[in-house]
């Protein structure tokens, strides 16, 4: 069964497939109560929604990519479009002592001449009283005090309308402008542009359609991401040392750690942070549809000179789980100075691997008096030390070699470790335990397409 919404004119929510979803969609996660909302929302936009312009020209040249009203970029021209008018503002030359805006009803008019605005002082201009559905374009020329021309802004056109927003218990319905992606709506309505990916998958679309209404979650709609098809799991990825000469088993080569990032891009995987994964667990938010978590362990030179400006360069966060007595014990070691360099770097998030990366399991010949003493050495003193060093305070910690017993589990969160992770291979679905999680090691003699086998982020064998 197809169900879809229409409000106004031929503009209406995406058609959702409500009796039967894809395998790790959205499809099929509006059901019970928020059916009834969204029925109710059909009538109410239906009722209250302008009507979409009939054919509206969407500019298809110069159009400035924006987030609302984003900071300007040098020499750049935007707009944002209401009701009625179109706010157009610009780049500030200091050299600058007028401007002259042109408009036209085409882009090629407003390049060649259009309608002239001259003497303008601000860089900014409201342009009112439009037809709405109409399209405007726009180019701004600066003049010095000689009457010199100074600079050029690329022409930008946009579309006056009734842009409507609906609140309802849940989520929001908002109209589209021309300029919005998916990452403008989640930066103006959720406070947080990466949360792009909710948007999308909430509406199952893959690109927004100016003045097509779109919904807008205001908070988890998914917990636990348990589906009547399955249950969604992630992927922890777990590496150790980086090298560019050589590969080993426990070091991957630079190249292949850029071409397994580079997967996950080109296979529209979402890198999320450890407290993001962490929140999936505890239902206080949920995850992207191929959510998947990188970590690196001990506190290696090599997180620092090559891992780190390829995180940057992707955008991808990730986690360093350090263990303290490597940290300074020589020339293939961070430094102190580095670790807190990469904890301020806002992509490498610095947690804890214990002291000495002893096994922390009971070893043969050991008390149980020492035993516990070497517990606590080991999870506390360490984590005390790392906030000495690094201004932190660490809430996850890395078993060594993935070893624990249920005294260390217990002994974890006794210290106020909030998660912990093994090296047991696998994806963690939801009712993972917390002092439990899997992680899958990422070995040097592993080609790509063993890499990929371990990104599996859905599970349906619980349903067969």
């Amino acid at each position: 069964m197809r169900f879809s919404v229409a409000t106004g004119t031929d503009a209406g929510f995406p058609e959702r497939e409500m009796a039967r979803g894809e395998r790790g969609s959205g499809r099929g996660r509006l059901c019970g109560p928020l059916l009834v909302w969204a029925l109710g929302l059909a009538f109410l936009l239906g009722a209250c929604a302008p009507a979409e312009p009939e054919k509206p020209e969407i500019p298809r040249k110069g159009i400035s990519g924006i987030l609302g009203r984003a900071e300007i970029k040098q020499d750049r021209l935007t707009t944002w479009a209401e009701d009625s008018r179109i706010l157009v503002t610009w780049s500030h030359k200091t050299e600058v002592a007028s401007y002259t805006l042109f408009w036209a009803d085409t882009h090629e008019e407003a390049e060649s001449g259009g309608t002239a605005i001259e003497g303008l002082t601000k860089a900014r201009f409201e342009h009112k009283e439009l037809e709405n559905g109409k399209t405007y374009y726009y180019r701004v020329q600066g003049f010095t005090k000689a009457g010199k021309p100074v600079g050029t802004y690329p022409v930008v056109g946009d579309i006056p309308y009734q842009y409507e927003t609906r609140r309802f218990p849940g989520f929001m319905a908002v109209t589209p402008r021309v300029h919005d992606t998916f990452a403008s709506l989640a930066e103006r309505y959720l406070k947080d542009p990466a949360k792009d990916w909710m948007i999308r998958e909430f509406n199952d679309l893959t690109s927004v359609t100016p003045f097509r209404v779109v919904m807008i979650p205001l908070e988890s709609y998914e917990p636990g991401s348990l589906t009547r098809e399955g249950y969604r799991t992630v992927p922890i990825l777990a590496y150790h040392n980086i090298s560019r000469i050589k590969a080993s088993r426990m070091s991957v080569l630079a190249t292949e750690f850029e071409r397994q990032m580079a997967y996950l891009r080109q296979n529209r995987f979402q890198v999320i942070t450890l407290r993001q994964f962490v929140d999936f667990l505890e239902f206080k938010g949920q995850v992207p549809e191929k959510a998947v978590v990188i970590t690196f362990d001990d506190g290696w030179r090599s997180t620092y000179e090559i891992a780190l400006p390829v995180l940057k360069r992707y955008g991808y966060p990730a986690t360093l789980f350090v263990y303290t007595d490597l940290v300074g014990s020589g020339r293939k070691a961070l430094s102190w100075a580095q670790v807190r360099s990469i904890e301020k770097s806002g992509v490498i998030d610095v947690q804890c691997h214990t002291k000495s990366h002893r096994n922390l399991q009971m070893q043969p010949g050991e008390d149980m008096t020492g035993y516990f003493k070497a517990l606590v050495q080991e999870m506390k003193d360490s984590r005390e030390l790392l906030r000495s060093k690094t201004g932190k305070n660490c809430t996850y910690l890395a078993y060594p070699y993935g070893a624990y017993n249920h005294l260390v589990t217990a002994l974890a969160e006794e210290i106020g470790y909030r998660a912990a992770f093994t090296v047991r291979r696998g994806s963690n679905p939801f009712f993972v335990s917390n002092y439990r999680v899997l992680r899958s090691l990422v070995f040097g003699e592993d080609d790509l397409e063993t890499f990929a086998a371990g990104l599996m982020t859905y599970d349906d064998k619980v349903v067969k």
